[in-house]
């Protein structure tokens, strides 16, 4: 544990002034992109919020917020899901379609992480969720991995979460608060950026911000596409930052 604290802590210790502002209210404000969606969308947000975690593998955020509206607007507009664009995996579009329909998110998503994830997203002050990404378990292993490298156990899950917990305890932070600010410093110190995307390191930043809470007049659905199965490429302007 000894060695999982001093990774961590040395991460903490490169946290600049624009990763914590922005990471000690990143959690609220993706919150409160999310109600915008469920505010016009007349979708509890609970439901929003699950699937916008239910779309968030292999997803930037940008993407996500576009491909949730989408299919936020597709189920009460009485589509088909699979006229519903999505920039993720259609297995998962299945799933966020799951919850729209009633499904509990909880009965749908077994794991750990993303369970956490919507906790965090649903519940922003909560005081013990806390999700644990590749990039949270890089920080306490102190290596840099893709992430599908740092997949873990639950019992890991569970320890690293524990450990992540005291260490926002002591520094009177919320656990999300944590992992927020070091997920801003992590990718910010190594450069990563989105492959391909032309992110610069600060994803959305303007000036000092990162740009975590989206008014719902910038986030662009995707167009629909008729149910054929075929492949529709994306060409709606993608989200304003």
């Amino acid at each position: 544990m000894k060695n999982t604290v001093c990774n961590i802590m040395r991460v903490w210790e490169q946290v600049n002034f624009c990763d914590k502002k922005e990471g000690l209210s990143a959690y609220e404000n993706y919150h409160k992109t999310l109600l915008g969606i469920a505010w016009n969308t007349h979708i509890p947000i609970a439901q929003v919020a699950g699937v916008f975690a239910a779309l968030s593998p292999n997803n930037d955020y940008a993407k996500n917020l576009c491909s949730c509206l989408t299919v936020c607007l597709g189920f009460i507009q009485g589509r088909h899901e699979h006229e519903c664009i999505v920039t993720t995996y259609n297995h998962n579009r299945a799933k966020a379609w799951r919850i729209l329909t009633g499904e509990h998110f909880y009965s749908v998503f077994k794991g750990l992480k993303v369970r956490n994830f919507w906790r965090n997203l649903t519940e922003p002050n909560h005081p013990e969720a806390i999700t644990i990404d590749g990039h949270m378990v890089n920080i306490a292993h102190g290596t840099i991995r893709g992430l599908k490298e740092g997949s873990i156990t639950k019992g890991q899950y569970r320890y690293l979460a524990r450990v992540y917990r005291s260490i926002a305890a002591d520094l009177k932070l919320l656990p999300c608060q944590l992992q927020a600010i070091l997920w801003f410093t992590w990718k910010r110190i190594n450069n990563i950026v989105y492959s391909g995307a032309g992110k610069t390191p600060l994803l959305f930043s303007c000036d000092n911000e990162w740009r975590n809470f989206i008014p719902f007049k910038n986030i662009v659905p995707y167009p629909f596409k008729e149910d054929s199965g075929e492949k529709v490429k994306i060409t709606q302007p993608e989200l304003e930052l």
